[in-house]
């Protein structure tokens, strides 16, 4: 038998909030921490001239760059699409034409409460892709030189392969749009 005896916040700042719960789990009670954070959106956009856009920036809990596709957080006024759309115009420039969701799912179920909706968006030309924001460049690449990055184990950031793995499971139906 498991019962949440209380549940309240730990710690809470403008980016999460530390939840604390006593639980009494087959008859022992302690107490659990988990992190709540927004839902995270992330989309692999592929161009109408077959080109795949990424974006470089630094991220700060890893003192490091990572390549990533467009992806951003979730705030309570927009859905995941509208989200999405939006993430993918300011971190590209591009305009979606197409939108397709992959699915939603909790990023890391045993800390994280937050879910990951996965997108894959068509755009226009790769020619007008320039990035909104200054701290973000972009790397325009070929499906055969995204592969070529992923066997390289230039992807450091596991969303990033869960997103990989939703596609390819998809990648049949979808080539012909």
């Amino acid at each position: 038998m498991i019962q949440i005896n209380s549940r309240e916040t730990d710690y809470d700042c403008r980016w999460f909030k530390v939840i604390k719960k006593n639980v009494t789990l087959n008859s022992k009670t302690g107490d659990y921490y988990s992190v709540s954070l927004y839902d995270y959106i992330t989309c692999f956009v592929l161009t109408e001239d077959r080109k795949v856009i990424l974006v470089k920036q630094y991220r700060h809990a890893i003192e490091d760059f990572s390549i990533e596709f467009p992806s951003g957080l979730l705030d309570t006024s927009e859905t995941p699409e509208e989200c999405a759309i939006k993430e993918v115009w300011e971190e590209t420039g591009l305009k979606v034409q197409k939108i397709y969701s992959l699915g939603s799912y909790y990023s890391d179920v045993g800390r994280l409460s937050n879910r990951i909706h996965y997108f894959f968006a068509k755009t226009d030309s790769s020619l007008n892709a320039k990035s909104q924001e200054e701290e973000i460049t972009l790397e325009i690449l070929t499906p055969e030189e995204l592969n070529e990055k992923i066997g390289r184990g230039e992807f450091l950031f596991s969303m990033q392969i869960a997103l990989i793995t939703l596609l390819n499971n998809k990648m049949k139906e979808w080539m012909s749009l």
